[in-house]
């Protein structure tokens, strides 16, 4: 009888660069577009009324299914920095986690000095091959 394995490794997706926005080889799908911070805030944060809620609760948590390239964890946290002395919690979940080159990368087109925080202070942490 054949073991079933009790975990597996997710590889990072493949993913290709048109200029600044990355596209799931496999799935053709867009992260995010060139203007990511500012699609971050239209889509994530707004609707989310995020800015206006991060300054009355010392600790916030926020659930997000699919992590991607960091942009919408890194657009919040900088904005829940600015507001709140308190603790953020940001759980998401993610079926296939860019590579650290991919992510890295989407760091600097972000120019979000906490985009590019986060990624130094996890790489050693979740960094698969492609890193």
């Amino acid at each position: 009888m054949d073991k079933v394995p009790v975990h597996r490794i997710l590889e990072p997706p493949a993913l290709r660069w048109e200029g600044r926005r990355p596209v799931s080889v496999d799935e053709g799908d867009i992260y995010h577009d060139v203007d990511g911070r500012a699609e971050a805030l239209r889509t994530f944060i707004g609707p989310a009324r995020l800015d206006e809620r991060f300054g009355s609760a010392p600790v916030f948590t926020i659930g997000e299914l699919g992590f991607g390239t960091g942009l919408n964890f890194s657009v919040a946290a900088e904005r829940f920095l600015k507001r709140s002395g308190g603790r953020l919690h940001y759980i998401a979940f993610e079926h296939a986690l860019p590579s650290g080159r991919d992510i890295a990368r989407a760091a600097g087109f972000s120019g979000l000095p906490v985009h590019r925080m986060a990624l130094r202070r996890s790489r050693a942490r979740w960094c698969m091959r492609g890193c």
